[in-house]
């Protein structure tokens, strides 16, 4: 400490500072990639909060320190946690609640000021949060401290002794008002366990929630049980309510031929007369992900329901991005737009009459042949013609494999057993943009294909119960143009 410790006072100016960060003495820093290695308590003279300073802060900052806030409500206070369930960050008195927040942290600090006993309950969710943190910050991608801790209270509430639907009402909350990075798997997250500053005897403790309002210190868990948790924890677990929380289902029944049953050839024959069952676990996933990564601009291969979803999470993207006071400089003639390539003429015709009205400014619709190919001397097909942008997320769900045309020495994807095997996204792979995300809709062949041929640095993860796989281009951006959404909002 400067000349072994002066006296100070704290002036926060956002959000997590105040209701956080400034209570309570501790100070810490990160030391390489690891959270609040190196500190000490130290009490301020003075904390002078002054709210006006939120309104120089991005939603996403705003955000983040909500996720603080939640905390000190679910561990303490359960008619508070619904309070916060009523807020609207449009129309908040973030003085009542800074205020609140204050006094619920102060009384904890009071009683515990060294952390000996009830104050380790503040750590409810940092666990598994600051493991996401570190993680993020050996691989170079900013996440927010507050959108890891809401990300780890999801995950630490499925560990606590709480009812499924508090679960599920703490999961829908946060991820509606939090934008959440993507939960890294127990593997990635393993070595950081170890270094948190509550462990005990080789065992990682946790603070964990008894129920809404009620947080025990000091509850032990070992590495396989840790990743039980993981093993079962999906963030779509009701993706039906999270659906019909966003008014998906004001554009299509949720439920129509819910009672289908799939047979071995359905998917390949090109014959089946009705549409497939919504996948609400797909459907909830591409959502969430369009609106936590608030994507530009979208490339999708074969049209559908998820065609719909995607642009009406654009349509909520554009209108916080027209609420920004201070919009940066992007270089995109396309923004807020869904790109929809499909093969089949009349499927597209219908898609496009029966398209939500509300919705058809945020689509185009782009219909192509295929004819069967090579890369590097491989079997393939591509599209015959493209929409000319560049997307920063990518939905591979189409072609059908019978509209392919063409043989190569005798093959060709008319075979049933033949896997689809698109190599458009390798044609286009040397001009994505770093940060460019593609989610492949099974078609995990066609996964590996794409990732036994990438050429740049793609970060792969294939989810093996959704049977989907992700792509992530983790490189350096390129300039000051090369902005994404979740960079600023």
């Amino acid at each position: 400490c400067f000349k072994r410790g002066i006296d100070f006072i704290h002036i926060p100016t956002t959000l997590l500072s105040m209701v956080d960060a400034s209570v309570g003495g501790k100070t810490g820093v990160d030391f390489l990639t690891l959270k609040n290695q190196i500190g000490l308590f130290s009490n301020p003279q003075q904390v002078i909060i002054c709210p006006t300073f939120l309104e120089t802060l991005s939603k996403r900052q705003i955000s983040s320190g909500f996720a603080e806030i939640v905390k000190h409500a679910l561990i303490s206070d359960k008619q508070y946690w619904e309070l916060l369930l009523e807020t609207d960050f449009s129309q908040t008195d973030w003085k009542e609640i800074i205020n609140k927040s204050v006094l619920i942290k102060n009384k904890i600090v009071e009683e515990d000021p060294l952390e000996k006993s009830i104050r380790k309950q503040l750590n409810f969710g940092h666990t598994i949060g600051h493991a996401i943190e570190s993680h993020y910050l050996e691989t170079g991608k900013e996440v927010l401290h507050g959108e890891a801790i809401a990300l780890g209270m999801i995950v630490e509430s499925k560990m606590s002794g709480i009812s499924q639907d508090d679960c599920n009402q703490i999961e829908q909350f946060l991820s509606k008002n939090i934008a959440l990075p993507t939960l890294p798997t127990f593997e990635e997250l393993e070595k950081w366990f170890i270094h948190d500053k509550k462990n005990s005897s080789g065992k990682i403790q946790f603070s964990l929630l008894t129920s809404i309002g009620k947080c025990q210190e000091n509850i032990s868990f070992n590495q396989q049980e840790i990743k039980n948790t993981f093993s079962i924890y999906t963030i779509m677990s009701k993706s039906r309510e999270y659906l019909i929380e966003e008014g998906i289902d004001q554009y299509f029944d949720l439920e129509e031929n819910a009672d289908y049953v799939e047979m071995a050839h359905d998917s390949v024959s090109g014959k089946l007369n009705i549409p497939f069952p919504a996948d609400l676990d797909d459907l909830a996933r591409i959502h969430q992900l369009v609106r936590n990564r608030k994507s530009f601009t979208i490339l999708e291969f074969g049209l559908g329901l998820s065609s719909i979803v995607m642009a009406d999470a654009l349509m909520k993207n554009k209108k916080e991005f027209d609420q920004l006071s201070e919009k940066p400089q992007i270089r995109n003639n396309h923004m807020f737009q869904l790109f929809s390539v499909d093969s089949d003429h009349n499927w597209m015709n219908h898609s496009k009459t029966n398209f939500p009205e509300r919705l058809k400014s945020f689509i185009s619709f782009h219909h192509s042949t295929l004819s069967i190919g090579t890369f590097n001397d491989r079997i393939c097909h591509y599209y015959n013609s493209l929409p000319d942008i560049v997307p920063d997320f990518i939905y591979l769900d189409g072609p059908s494999p019978k509209d392919v045309k063409g043989d190569l020495n005798g093959l060709t994807f008319q075979c049933d057993e033949r896997t689809v095997m698109s190599a458009d996204i390798l044609r286009m792979e040397p001009v994505l943009l770093p940060e460019t995300m593609i989610l492949v809709d099974g078609r995990t062949n066609n996964a590996r294909f794409l990732k036994n041929n990438f050429q740049r640095n793609f970060e792969m993860k294939w989810d093996k119960k959704s049977d989907t796989t992700t792509f992530e281009l983790k490189e350096e951006r390129l300039g000051k143009y090369n902005i994404l959404g979740f960079d600023f909002y």
